[in-house]
């Protein structure tokens, strides 16, 4: 009896062990369907509440269970998973890991250097924009020629962490450096006589230090130039504190530099604008821009103040330079400059490309656009789902100036008054067509 009593309950242990199998693993798939569900939902919602554009929902499904929302939405906006952005905010908050560059090939003239972030492994090696990397030397004494764009990726991406790689360069120097953590930098200034730039990182905060090896001996006394590479983490704090070096000098002209400048966030654009037009009289309230959504609504962002030593002084005689890609938030800035009278058309420069770089850009596959700003008078606003992480940028809305221009698919031109300068390339290491630039304006 005992023995019997004994097997029904262990067959009864088994079928309620099976049971609970069995119902364990129908809610886990229950739960993994209900959570891709309101994912999914969430995308929907997401999109059909914030897009700048109408899409029908069959279209939304449809792309977002395939894997290929970018190729339903526009060029700029994206999906994240959760690990890509956090890994996203991070990068624009300044943190970034590698020497700092970026690169393409060219053909019969080796790999170009296209930036270098400031305050990165390669930019303190002494590394510049504009030169060609001929070979490289990695760690075990062993020499790479770079032939194709990915001799060099391989180069690069077989090189550990805090491993010693050196770069031979066509000025015929040769720069040593390691990939590593560090806090990136946005802006610098030069005049004829030195160079200032910025140490950045996470413990020890933001520090402006003299560095004449930069230093622009072709610019003529009282003027400065600053350049400024991307609108995000510290770049706001650096262009106050270039400005109050600026001022500190007593100089009395600026070229602003936002060649190659993609944007980067409105607020670091809010931030920047009132070191400009802090002493101009304004009939904009303190706009820096509006938004205007699919639904009508407007969206004003204001300049944001800050002390007087951050300010130019209204008689400082302000130029810019851009070039096809200077966009978004470097054309919101121009717009700013524009509206309250810091600049007026003929204070721009825009790039003139050679015929052999553009050439170069319609046989490579790129959009071939010369002699203006990109146009980019769209805004993205990114939405992240707090349950799973994820995150949607979606473009939501058209920008305009202050004074109520949009260069949307336009960009800035000669047409409205800017001068174009000609240029060899997207970037040179002796950056002829700044000295172009300068001599146009100062004789």
């Amino acid at each position: 009896m005992e023995k019997n009593s004994s097997k029904i309950i262990r067959i009864t242990c088994v079928i309620i062990c099976a049971v609970f199998i069995f119902l364990s693993g129908f809610l886990v798939a229950k739960f993994a369907r209900s959570a891709a569900s309101r994912s999914l939902d969430w995308i929907i919602k997401t999109i059909n509440e914030n897009y700048y554009k109408d899409v029908e929902e069959e279209k939304i499904v449809k792309y977002a269970l395939s894997g290929g929302l970018d190729k339903l939405l526009d060029v700029y906006s994206d999906y994240y998973t959760a690990e890509e952005y956090k890994a996203l905010l991070a990068d624009n908050a300044g943190s970034k890991t590698g020497v700092g560059i970026s690169y393409t090939f060219v053909e019969g003239k080796g790999v170009l250097i296209n930036s270098v972030v400031g305050n990165s492994p390669a930019y303190i090696s002494g590394l510049r924009k504009g030169l060609f990397i001929e070979y490289g030397i990695n760690g075990k004494g062993e020499k790479t020629a770079f032939n194709a764009i990915d001799d060099f990726s391989k180069f690069a991406t077989a090189t550990a962490d805090n491993e010693k790689i050196t770069l031979h360069a066509s000025d015929g120097k040769d720069y040593t450096m390691a990939k590593a953590s560090y806090t990136a930098s946005y802006a610098y200034m030069c005049t004829n006589s030195s160079s200032w730039t910025f140490k950045s990182s996470a413990d020890n905060g933001l520090a402006l230090y003299e560095n004449n090896v930069d230093k622009m001996e072709f610019l003529p006394q009282g003027a400065a130039y600053i350049c400024l590479s991307q609108f995000y983490g510290t770049a706001a704090e650096e262009i106050r504190l270039l400005i109050e070096k600026f001022n500190e000098l007593n100089c009395s002209s600026l070229i602003l530099d936002l060649r190659e400048n993609g944007g980067g966030y409105v607020e670091v654009m809010q931030n920047i604008s009132y070191s400009f037009t802090g002493n101009y009289q304004n009939d904009y309230n303190s706009v820096a821009m509006y938004a205007e959504y699919k639904n009508g609504k407007k969206t004003y962002f204001d300049i944001r103040k800050c002390e007087k030593e951050y300010v130019l002084a209204s008689d400082v005689e302000v130029y810019v330079m851009a070039n096809a890609d200077t966009a978004s938030a470097s054309e919101a800035l121009i717009g700013v400059l524009i509206s309250y009278g810091v600049i007026d058309y003929s204070n721009i420069y825009l790039t003139d490309y050679s015929d052999e770089y553009t050439s170069w850009l319609s046989s490579s596959g790129y959009a071939v656009k010369d002699k203006q700003t990109y146009g980019k008078g769209i805004m993205q606003s990114t939405f992240r789902n707090f349950l799973t992480g994820e995150a949607l940028k979606l473009t939501t809305a058209k920008i305009y100036w202050p004074n109520g221009t949009c260069i949307h698919d336009v960009g800035l031109t000669e047409s409205v008054g800017c001068n174009t300068v000609y240029a060899e390339w997207s970037v040179t290491y002796e950056d002829g067509e700044l000295k172009r630039v300068v001599n146009e304006i100062y004789n």
